[in-house]
């Protein structure tokens, strides 16, 4: 058994450093058994609601997360943007991830911008990284992400807390470095490197 063990994490250790890229999505659940992922890897399902008229941050942020993203890009954020920092802060994932997420071009160009200072094939997002734990199920756009995601990144996974569960909605803490591998017919491969 513990040969067994041994092998399937030096498998996994060379799909990361070796392997060709598209083998990261075999390192992504099905579709059939994210939910059952997420929660044994990432965090039970959350909540909608503290009380009556009062929703929780999860559901803030499913629900108003480009607003927040936006405010946070033009470095204007409110309380509850530091907040949601702070409790994404607290979570944290017991496995590497790889996650999808698909941006628009005028997203896309800020992120290369914003990553100037680093020498070539880097992203940065000061926002949070709105992606999904399964691979096609991401929000369409004109660019799509394929993001390595190592253990012990803060990140929260959202359910069903906005009545999106087919989105499989993950978002990683703000201020995430990513460095492109490379890119394929559909997505750009990038590692995440770091975040806020």
């Amino acid at each position: 058994m513990f040969k067994l063990k041994l092998f399937g994490f030096r498998l996994k250790e060379f799909i990361i450093q070796r392997g060709p890229v598209w083998m990261w999505d075999y390192l992504a659940p099905k579709e059939n058994s994210a939910i059952k992922f997420a929660h044994q890897h990432i965090n039970d399902e959350p909540k909608r609601e503290l009380t009556s008229y009062r929703k929780t941050l999860e559901w803030n942020i499913a629900h108003f997360g480009q607003e927040i993203n936006i405010r946070i890009r033009e470095n204007r954020p409110l309380e509850i943007d530091k907040e949601l920092k702070e409790k994404i802060a607290l979570n944290t994932a017991d496995c590497d991830l790889v996650l999808y997420r698909g941006v628009d071009k005028d997203v896309f160009d800020t992120m290369q911008e914003n990553a100037k200072s680093f020498s070539g094939g880097y992203l940065f997002e000061k926002a949070f990284l709105h992606c999904s734990l399964v691979k096609g199920h991401e929000k369409s756009a004109q660019f799509h992400l394929r993001i390595y995601v190592p253990k012990g990144t803060p990140l929260i996974y959202l359910g069903n807390v906005n009545f999106e569960i087919l989105y499989y909605g993950v978002v990683v803490q703000r201020g995430a470095l990513l460095k492109i591998i490379s890119n394929d017919d559909k997505y750009y491969n990038c590692r995440l490197l770091q975040t806020d």
